[in-house]
């Protein structure tokens, strides 16, 4: 998908939504073929866009400790911090599998790390972005173990580890949290999500979580649920009038 800044109107440049590549789940190869596509992709948001939002488990697993962090994250970091060199706006809403980025994303990086879901406004519009774990009401469980998992103090025993050994148990409890498979029981749960968001005042809401792609539209609001970059590669898009779901070229000619 070449593009060059030519192509660009910089008076309308969109607004880029994605989440779920799971980087470090697979084999070095499938991870290196998915990090292209990425790489690729965040290419195309420097040429094109404004404002890229990661909306969790951009990583299968993720955790800093002072002076080390996973080695298979060097190429995506040093291209995001070349995107907030070049004036992109990059947000990251933390994932189930991600969630303790710290302040080397913010300190090293300049991105700006949400621990919460996200309010914003584009265009007169009300936006809210979540990663969507938790969204289930049957999920009870999930939720009190994610209060112990991203308490401060089960975060500063965790770094008392040596990190070759801290991250083998962190990866090795990412592949015991579930299959890795779209979830098609909740995509009607997230839609009762959305509208009930669209109830509070929220014209747009944007997820991930599930791995299964959705545009959802009532009215003037919509929903989208960004999908995965592990087999389907979609992401959100926002051009300042519209919202929509896209699907990237995997495999260009």
């Amino acid at each position: 998908m070449p593009v060059t800044q030519r192509d660009v109107d910089p008076n309308h440049k969109p607004i880029f939504f994605i989440s779920d590549a799971h980087l470090g789940l697979s084999s070095e190869t499938d991870d290196k073929r998915r990090e292209k596509q990425l790489l690729a992709f965040f290419d195309h948001v420097r040429v094109t866009g404004h404002q890229l939002y990661i909306v969790g488990d951009l990583f299968d697993f993720w955790f800093e400790y002072a002076h080390a962090i996973p080695r298979h994250s060097h190429r995506i970091i040093q291209t995001l911090k070349t995107m907030v060199s070049e004036d992109i706006e990059i947000h990251f809403i933390v994932g189930n599998h991600d969630f303790a980025i710290g302040d080397f994303f913010t300190d090293e990086l300049g991105i700006s790390v949400h621990y919460h879901p996200l309010e914003k406004r584009f265009s007169g519009k009300r936006f809210l972005i979540d990663h969507g774990d938790g969204i289930d009401p049957k999920d009870v469980g999930y939720r009190f173990i994610k209060k112990i998992f991203r308490h401060p103090i089960s975060i500063a025993l965790f770094r008392l580890l040596h990190p070759d050994f801290g991250f083998w148990i962190a990866h090795t409890l990412s592949n015991l949290s579930r299959d890795h498979r779209p979830i098609k029981d909740r995509d009607q749960i997230y839609i009762d999500y959305a509208n009930v968001q669209f109830n509070n005042g929220f014209d747009y809401l944007i997820m991930g979580h599930t791995h299964r792609p959705q545009e959802y539209h009532s009215g003037d609001h919509t929903y989208i649920n960004t999908g995965d970059w592990m087999t389907l590669f979609t992401y959100g898009v926002f051009d300042g009038n519209n919202l929509r779901l896209e699907y990237w070229d995997a495999e260009p000619k």
